[in-house]
């Protein structure tokens, strides 16, 4: 990336000398003529003298404000992108490391049975009960991060979406749920709006306190999804959208990507999501989108 900067800064600075050059050049050269005609030969070629220094004075700032802006400029124009190439180096490296995991237990899981000398038909159904298991892991692996990439890439079928409707549907049947949803149209993909409250749901379910019930809210254009549990620590808050980001639930069920998917949906939508963890303990998410 360094590179690219620096093939920018010099275009950049080639560009803005050559059209300075050529505009001082003709300037020298219609000044030169005026003084020859209207000053005395030792006069007009002195005063030219020093126009010619003064003049290439000039040029030299000129190239090196230009260099200077050029780095600037071309800094501020990359740096998005530089980020942007980071942040999808990073994911593609998770995204590896997740894939592995379930394709190692079915290796694993593979050889065991190879190298047991007598196998029985019970351990053959368990090696096959392991593989079943790894491969749902892998498709719901693959299933989030489709809808991830969907979600800024794929189509849209945007269109008025009553969200309380839309979150009714995302309500899985027999989960302790406080619903208040409240009539509120917005403007969206209704498809990806019912991924990202089921997902909302589905988090606040899986890591809140065993037993406790979960509130979810529609009302001005926003879901909110609260559950309860341990306080979250700020820093711990501000990395829970972050793809493959589990903090310490690691043993936990789940991809790591169903925050990453929310937000991602909700910047989509021209919105965003807050994650707040009240004194008391638990997560309140809030997905924001603009109402009708």
């Amino acid at each position: 990336m360094t590179t690219v900067r620096l093939r920018l800064t010099l275009f950049y600075a080639g560009l803005l000398a050559t059209a300075s050059g050529l505009i001082l050049l003709a300037s020298y050269l219609l000044v030169r003529a005026h003084l020859h005609r209207t000053l005395a030969a030792v006069d007009a070629d002195r005063a030219v003298s020093a126009l010619g220094s003064q003049y290439l004075l000039s040029l030299l700032a000129v190239v090196l404000l230009a260099a200077g802006g050029g780095w600037l400029v071309s800094g501020e124009v990359l740096g998005p992108l530089e980020r942007a190439i980071a942040k999808q180096r990073r994911f593609v490296a998770n995204a590896s490391h997740e894939l592995r995991t379930p394709m190692t237990a079915i290796r694993t899981a593979a050889e065991v049975a190879l190298d047991d000398p007598e196998p029985t038909v019970e351990s053959l159904r368990e090696v096959l009960a392991e593989t079943v298991a790894a491969t749902e892991d892998t498709d719901r692996l693959m299933s989030a991060l489709l809808t991830l990439a969907g979600a800024t890439d794929g189509p849209r079928a945007d269109q008025d979406v009553e969200l309380h409707a839309v979150v009714a549907r995302a309500l899985p049947r027999g989960a302790r749920i406080d619903a208040d949803l409240r009539p509120t149209v917005v403007r969206g993909d209704p498809a990806l709006l019912q991924r990202a409250a089921a997902n909302l749901i589905d988090n606040a379910l899986r890591h809140g306190r065993p037993g406790a019930p979960v509130r979810v809210a529609v009302r001005d254009g926003a879901l909110t999804v609260a559950n309860a549990g341990a306080p979250i620590a700020p820093d711990d808050l501000a990395r829970m959208a972050e793809p493959f980001e589990r903090l310490r639930r690691g043993t936990s069920p789940g991809t790591g990507l169903g925050l990453s998917i929310v937000r991602t949906i909700a910047e989509a939508h021209g919105g965003r999501l807050r994650l707040e963890s009240p004194p008391a303990g638990g997560l309140v998410a809030r997905l924001e989108v603009a109402a009708r």
